[in-house]
């Protein structure tokens, strides 16, 4: 089963990141989350992020995405570890 992964945020940083999700994420029209994606080495991540109640955010799901010359390949990510840092990466930079 996995693991919710869920991170506490600052008033402050709660503010500047639904901020952030707002202007850089992609939502459907009735969507409760945002898409991002975050560049790391040669390949990037959609980081599906929902922000929740009482300043939390939450890592819903991460796809990695490499491309291979014109062709694009996707990996579900689901282990914990590696969503847990992309939502470190998105938090801080």
């Amino acid at each position: 089963m996995r693991k919710r992964i869920v991170r506490s945020v600052r008033q402050d940083q709660y503010e500047q990141v639904c901020s952030n999700l707002n202007r850089r994420g992609k939502s459907g029209a009735f969507d409760a989350s945002y898409a991002v994606t975050i560049p790391v080495e040669d390949c990037e991540y959609l980081l599906r992020l929902e922000p929740c109640k009482k300043r939390k955010l939450e890592a819903l799901q991460a796809v990695q995405v490499c491309r291979d010359g014109k062709e694009r390949r996707f990996k579900l990510i689901t282990d914990n570890l590696p969503r847990s840092a992309l939502l470190e990466l998105f938090l801080f930079r």
